[in-house]
């Protein structure tokens, strides 16, 4: 579950929050 949860968010937005990693 948390690794489709990751990739759900990485789709809606992750880009934003990967950047900020």
């Amino acid at each position: 579950l948390e690794f489709y949860r990751h990739n759900g968010f990485e789709i809606t937005g992750g880009r934003k929050m990967k950047r900020l990693l």
